[in-house]
């Protein structure tokens, strides 16, 4: 059995129906592989796994590159990379409410701002994952999976509406609706030739259809909840 983006999407679905909030990015990578150990039988998983690929740092120097997990299942690895943006949400009730609230104290998710980077760091996962299953392994990695969770609607808006308010980074929004074409390079210093980010030539070596994002807690329509969205990219040869 190869995996596919619906299996991501059922262990999704699993943790929805079971967790209250993702505290960080780690604690959502490190409940997403308890759930899809349960969930598939005989699966395991590496994270921060090095792979030979070349990066570079801000400064310009070469840099060890990772991936976030590589699930190894029946025979096959599949590389992941993992993104979870909040905006500032106070849950000190809901962890109170459910137990988990070790002080007093107030307890907010925290505010990432700087969607630019964040929408950037996303394309650059995507484009990371393409040069894995395409450089490494390839009799065993034939494909890999991109998830982003977020409650920021900066990131999942229509695709269209980034663009305009944006132009900045226009080209790496993933928004709803973005297509990505066979040989399309995505050039960060062409948009803004005073940003800080290390220059971003993208070229991609496949097509993806349009992105969907898609409600995380679907059966809870009440805030914070009905804010969380997510959204799976495939990359497969």
């Amino acid at each position: 059995m190869l995996l596919n983006k619906e299996n991501i999407q059922e262990v999704l679905n699993v943790l929805s129906e079971k967790e209250l909030f993702f505290l960080s990015e780690e604690d959502f990578k490190f409940r997403f592989a308890i759930a899809f150990k349960q969930m598939f039988e005989g699966s395991e998983f590496i994270f921060d796994y090095q792979i030979n690929i070349q990066e570079k740092t801000l400064k310009g120097k070469d840099k060890l590159s990772y991936i976030d997990a590589v699930i190894s299942y029946q025979g096959n690895l599949y590389p992941l990379e993992f993104k979870y943006k909040t905006d500032k949400v106070d849950i000190t009730e809901i962890l109170k409410n459910n137990s988990f609230n070790i002080s007093n104290d107030i307890y907010y998710l925290k505010k990432h701002s700087a969607h630019d980077w964040g929408h950037y760091g996303a394309m650059k996962d995507i484009w990371r994952l393409e040069k894995v299953i395409t450089n490494c392994c390839n009799d065993i990695l034939i494909k890999g999976f991109f998830v982003f969770l977020t409650n920021e609607s900066l990131y999942y808006k229509n695709i269209e509406d980034i663009e305009k308010r944006n132009n900045s980074f226009k080209e790496l929004a993933v928004g709803e609706g973005k297509i990505i074409k066979k040989n399309d390079e995505l050039d960060w210093q062409k948009q803004d030739k005073n940003s800080k980010q290390p220059p971003a030539k993208f070229k991609f070596a496949f097509t993806y259809d349009e992105f969907k994002w898609h409600r995380f807690y679907k059966n809870r329509e009440e805030a914070p909840y009905n804010k969380f969205k997510y959204l799976i990219v495939e990359v497969n040869k």
